[in-house]
C-alpha cells in the first residue's frame, strides 16, 4: 500500500483511477470477493486487480471467470509471493517473489541481536516480478 501511495504521488499528474479494496487475512474472502465483483460491474470496468497473495489471485480469477470475463483480455490479475500452485493456474499469475528463505534466517539474527541488546539495521529485500499469463501486454 505504501508502495501505491508514493507511486501515486510521484506521478500525480497522471490521472489515476483506482479503488483501494483493503484485505487482511482475517477478512471474510467473501466480502473481499463481493467488493471485487461490485467494482467489476462498474463501468468503466477496472483492467487491472493487483492481489495481496497469490491464493487471493487464484479466487479472483475464478470470480472473474464466473462473470463471463477473460483474464487477461478483460481483467490482468497479479498476485504476491509466488505460490506454489500459481504457476500451474489458467492462465499462469503474474507475481512478485521475494526471499523468504533469508528473510526467515535474517529475521532470527535480528531477534538475537535484540536480545542481545546490540544495535540492529532495517533490512531491505528487492522483489523480483514474475511474469505469466494473467497480465495483458498493453
Amino acid at each position: 500500500m505504501n508502495g501505491f501511495i508514493k507511486a501515486y504521488q510521484r506521478n500525480a499528474d497522471v490521472m489515476i483511477q483506482s479503488n483501494v479494496i483493503m484485505y487482511r487475512t482475517t477478512d471474510p474472502i467473501k466480502k473481499t470477493l463481493d467488493q471485487i465483483e461490485q467494482a467489476l460491474a462498474v463501468e468503466p470496468r477496472p483492467t487491472a486487480i493487483m492481489c495481496y497473495n497469490d491464493q487471493l489471485a487464484i479466487q479472483v480469477i475464478d470470480l472473474v471467470k464466473s462473470l463471463d470475463l477473460q483474464v487477461p483480455e478483460d481483467v490482468s490479475v497479479t498476485g504476491f509471493d509466488d505460490y506454489s500452485l500459481g504457476q500451474f493456474m489458467e492462465p499462469a499469475i503474474t507475481t512478485m517473489v521475494h526471499e523468504k528463505e533469508k528473510m526467515g534466517h535474517d529475521a532470527a539474527g535480528l531477534l538475537i541481536s535484540m536480545i542481545d541488546k546490540q544495535p540492529v539495521e532495517d533490512i531491505v529485500y528487492e522483489p523480483e516480478l514474475i511474469i505469466r499469463n494473467s497480465v495483458a501486454k498493453r
